[in-house]
């Protein structure tokens, strides 16, 4: 079964198989030829001492000068695991995540979206990507 709707500017296709959505993110029209340009730190762990996130991990950030802009985790074979929304925060987060390789894709409109491909989540850790929305000069 495949699914699309607009979301703030950015279209989501989904297909379901097995389960699982398997889909990724597409700029609407005018979209991905952005004014701006999101850049992430280099990632870095931050172990959790809390017995709760022994076998999960999360990926964590913060946005700076961030719009609106939607986090999408996906497996390396394109199955979207989480999808969250950031409405004006500066914070996000992909929590509950199993250990395992993912890719990680920030889309905002007016920004050509950012991936980050083979990202590590690791159990007892937070995977800390901070980020970076900047409008680039004419």
């Amino acid at each position: 079964m495949s699914r699309s709707r607009l979301t703030g500017g950015v279209l989501v296709a989904v297909t379901i198989v097995s389960g699982l959505a398997c889909g990724m993110l597409f700029a609407a029209s005018g979209t991905s030829e952005g004014l701006g340009k999101i850049e992430s730190a280099e990632p870095r762990y931050v172990p959790k001492t809390h017995d709760a996130w022994k076998d999960r991990g999360r990926i964590v950030g913060i946005g700076r000068d961030a719009p609106r802009f939607i986090a999408e985790l996906q497996t390396t074979n394109g199955c979207v695991v989480k999808l969250t929304e950031n409405e004006k925060r500066s914070a996000y987060e992909l929590e509950w995540l199993t250990p395992g390789i993912y890719n990680l894709r920030i889309a905002a409109e007016g920004f050509r979206p950012l991936e980050i491909r083979e990202l590590e989540v690791r159990a007892g850790n937070d995977l800390r990507i901070d980020l970076e929305f900047t409008v680039e000069q004419e």
